[in-house]
Order: structure tokens, then C-alpha cells, then sequence
């Protein structure tokens, strides 16, 4: 099969899954890359893009039918769809968490594969039948015992087979890593797999230096495309996307340059995080209820739409007119997008509540992480008697929650909000994060002139409140994280 026969197929296999409803409502691209023998897949610019190489049946080690050979080409993008469904879309963060302690990226992609794999088994009542087609060698090592299992798609057969042809003390390392298998493949997350990559490095300090990983092209080349735009472009130079449609007008795919990085403070501004880490002590369940509270809050319901995405149903009336969307299918709950602007009180006073602040901060920076708000976090402070700040765009980066750590004299809000009126007064939502105790008594009546209402939030003594009224539109005092967010939750509605 050459690569426009590939490429028929990929896009059929596509369609039926759009057809039955089988993947999100997002836009996809699909290429056939020559001269390439795996499979990719990437979220940019808010589109799934897939990549198949032309030269996936070099990986074939037995001889194939045409129909095994269309299977083949199934499981192939039916493996990066499942990315698409289930692995997180900022795949670069997560490389980020991994590369801060240390950890081999290719390693979570290997335990991720295993996990979308059986999501996407699942999802489609389908087995990949890798080991149907491609050599499935007596592993040696800890890691290249999971590839098996992965490989084998844990069947009795192969599983039992291979029991066989181990030392004991392979047998019982075999026993270990497929019991990691099985927690690998019940996890609901791609976060989720980083505590359980964390315990393997435990169990098995040697992973790192393993060599098992160098003989799985499948993956370890998919790993490095997943966090290297340039290499991603490079497979995209020269390609046309498979789901144009045949009026459109056929161009090579031109590459993109990557966007540059903004994350960190903004020129001009003072420093005010901390050189230091400090460890967060963040009750994670906590921590995940209130997200899943909250991104609701974002969330409007879906509705019936014209499509051109292939769909069960037909619209009827666009089918007599010139236009492609001729499908209707019902959209995804959208997002509806807020602006927030949070003032962080960085006195020395606010040390008895920032583990509450650093727990709903991370809470909201997730939150900009999945796109759900735009979100600006303002550190304001006052040193010998002059006020400085320090802005954030968010999602912030690596570390940087942690090292929120307040020690200044005072707080200097009334000079940092005059600095920033224009971010203020873009914003749906002004909030400032506090104690209660504000040395800097501020107009309010100055600020709605812009159109500015503020909302200070603060965990504590409710007897600074009415003071703070003189200072603030609302202010909101309660017991703990959850309750200031239950407030937060009927604000936003």
C-alpha cells in the first residue's frame, strides 16, 4: 500500500468514528508522512493533528493481507485518536513536571500508551492485535516487560507464554510490573500516572539506564514529537491534511513558528517571588473536588449545530444549499470564558493563610491551564514605604506557587491597582486575595469610574469586614478553602 492508499483508509476509519459520535467535537488533522514508520499526535492551535507514516508496514515481521495491513493502519490511528480523547492537551507541562524531578518523558508516554490504549479498547470493543503482526521478543528487564504486556494487549495466551520462558526471578519482577499494568491502566488521568512512574523509579532504580526503551520505535520517537515543535514541523513540512475536502483548495501544510513562551513576570515589574521553594502541603482531594466544582461554573450546555464534521444525522435544509455543513450533531458544552484579575496580598500578616491562598491559587491556575479562564495574577506588596508588584500571567510556570511566600511590610494595593487599570478594567472579575488587615485604605469610589468592582476574599476573623467595606465593593470572609469557593461558585453565577 503506498501513501494514498493510506490515506483513504486513515480517513475513512476517521469518519466512521465521527459518524458514531466516537471522538470530541474538535477539529482534527490527519497527514501521511513518507519515509516515516510510526504515528504522532499533538493539540496546537486548538486542533488535533496526526501524523501517520508511510512506512508503517516496515514494522510488519510477518506477511500480510490487504485486510490485515487495513487493520493495521486502524490500530495505528486509532491509537492517536485515543490520545486526542484522553491524553491532557498541555502535554508540554506534564514534560515539564517530569524533567523538574528528574524523570524519563519516554518512560510516561510508555505507561500513557498503556493506559489510552485500554481506554480506547474500551471505547470501540476492538483490540489492536500489535502482536499480530509485530515480533514479540522474551523481555529482560522491568521495562521491557510492560512493553510486552502493552504489545500483548495483557491476553492469557501471551502472558502465560512468557511465564514460561523466565527465570524465577524474572517470574516474580514479571508478577510486580504487571501489577503496575493493571494500576497503570485504571488511572483517569495522564496526572495520575506521575505518582505511579514515581513508585517505579523506587522499585526500579535501574530504569533510567534501562536499554529496553531504545528498541521501541513506536513510542520513544512518538515521546520526543509529543514536546518538540520543531520536529513535529518538520513531519508536517511538505504534507496536505487527508480531511480537506476535494473543492478545497490543496496547499502544503506551512509550518508554524512556535509560540514563544510568555510565562513569568511581565518587564518592568519587581520581583517579589521568593528564591526559595516552599513545600505545599496541598490536600490533593481537596485540591481536585474544588476544580471539578469549579470548571463547571465555565460551562455552557451543548445545543444542536450544522456541521461539516460527519455525523448519524443529515440537515436537511443545508443539503439544498451550497454549503459543506450538511451534518447536524449536537456541539460540546462550551466554555464561557472569564477574565480575572487576582491581587495577591504579599504582607508579612498573610503567612497565617497563604497555605489556604497557594491551595485556591493552584485551584484557578489549573483551571487557566485548561483554558477555562484567562486568568492574571498580581503579587502586591510595600517595601520602605513604597509599593511594588509583580504580574503573572497564568498558567504560571513550574514552581512558581510554591515560592509564594509573604513577607513585606505592607500590602501597597491601592498603587498596584493604579498601575494596572487597564488589565482591571479589561477584566470580568477583580479579586483580591487578603487577610482581613489592610493598612492601605483604598477609594473605592476611584475605580468605578473604570467600570471596576472588586471582590476581597480572605479566610479568617470576620471582624475586619466592615472596615474592608470602606476599601472594597464586597468582601468575602469565610472559615476554609472550600467555603470561600462555594462563594466564589454563587458569584460567578
Amino acid at each position: 500500500m503506498d501513501s494514498i492508499e493510506i490515506a483513504k483508509e486513515a480517513k475513512r476509519f476517521y469518519v466512521a468514528m465521527q459518524i458514531n459520535e466516537m471522538l470530541p467535537l474538535q477539529e482534527y488533522e490527519i497527514y501521511v508522512k513518507e519515509e516515516f514508520n510510526t504515528a504522532s499526535w499533538r493539540f496546537y492551535d486548538n486542533k488535533h493533528q496526526i501524523i501517520i507514516g508511510a512506512d508503517i508496514f516496515n514494522n510488519i515481521e510477518i506477511t500480510t493481507t490487504f485486510s490485515q495491513k487495513l487493520k493495521y493502519i486502524r490500530s495505528f490511528l486509532y491509537h492517536e485518536l485515543a490520545h486526542s480523547i484522553w491524553t491532557e492537551k498541555d502535554i508540554k507541562w506534564i514534560a515539564s513536571l517530569l524533567k523538574e524531578d528528574g524523570y524519563s518523558f519516554q518512560i510516561f508516554n510508555l505507561f500513557e500508551d498503556a493506559r489510552i490504549e485500554e481506554n480506547m479498547r474500551k471505547h470501540t470493543k476492538m483490540a489492536f492485535n500489535w502482536s499480530n503482526y509485530e515480533e514479540m521478543n522474551t523481555p529482560q528487564t522491568p521495562i521491557s516487560m510492560l512493553f510486552f504486556i502493552i504489545q500483548s494487549e495483557h491476553k492469557y495466551k501471551y502472558l502465560n507464554q512468557i511465564r514460561k520462558n523466565l527465570t524465577l526471578p524474572q517470574a516474580k519482577i514479571f508478577t510486580i510490573v504487571f501489577t503496575y499494568y493493571k494500576k497503570i491502566v485504571s488511572s483517569k488521568s495522564s496526572l495520575e500516572i506521575i505518582p505511579i512512574l514515581k513508585q517505579w523509579y523506587l522499585d526500579f532504580p535501574d530504569t533510567i539506564k534501562d536499554k529496553g526503551l531504545e528498541d521501541i520505535h513506536l513510542y520513544t520517537y512518538e515521546s520526543f514529537s509529543f514536546v518538540d515543535d520543531t520536529l513535529f514541523e518538520n513531519l508536517l513540512e511538505g504534507s496536505t491534511n487527508i480531511l480537506i475536502s476535494k473543492s478545497a483548495k490543496k496547499t502544503p501544510h506551512n509550518i508554524r513558528v512556535a509560540k514563544a513562551n510568555t510565562r513569568g513576570s511581565k518587564s518592568g515589574n519587581t520581583k517579589l517571588l521568593s528564591d526559595t521553594k516552599t513545600d505545599v502541603p496541598f490536600d490533593t482531594k481537596q485540591r481536585d473536588i474544588l476544580l471539578k466544582k469549579m470548571q463547571k461554573l465555565f460551562i455552557t450546555s451543548g445545543k444542536n449545530i450544522s456541521t461539516r464534521i460527519p455525523s448519524k444525522k443529515l440537515h436537511i435544509k443545508n443539503l439544498l444549499t451550497r454549503t459543506d455543513k450538511i451534518y447536524k450533531r449536537k456541539s460540546l458544552p462550551k466554555i464561557s470564558k472569564k477574565k480575572i484579575t487576582i491581587i495577591l496580598d504579599m504582607s508579612g500578616s498573610m503567612c497565617t493563610t497563604i497555605d489556604n491562598m497557594r491551595l485556591l491559587i493552584d485551584v484557578l491556575d489549573r483551571l487557566a491551564r485548561k483554558n477555562f479562564i484567562d486568568a492574571t495574577l498580581i503579587l502586591s506588596a510595600s517595601l520602605n514605604s513604597k509599593s511594588i508588584h509583580q504580574v503573572l500571567p497564568m498558567p504560571l510556570a513550574q514552581g512558581t506557587i510554591e515560592r509564594l511566600n509573604p513577607d513585606f511590610s505592607g500590602e501597597g494595593l491601592k498603587n498596584t491597582m493604579n498601575k494596572n487599570i487597564n488589565l482591571l478594567t479589561r477584566s470580568d472579575y477583580v479579586w483580591i486575595f487578603t487577610d482581613g488587615w489592610i493598612n492601605d485604605t483604598l477609594n473605592k469610589r476611584d475605580f468605578h469610574k473604570y467600570n471596576i468592582k472588586t471582590h476581597a476574599m480572605y479566610i479568617g476573623n470576620s471582624s475586619s469586614k466592615k472596615d474592608m467595606l470602606k476599601s472594597f465593593d464586597y468582601v468575602i470572609c469565610e472559615e476554609s478553602v472550600a467555603d470561600l469557593s462555594a462563594v466564589i461558585s454563587e458569584l460567578i453565577k
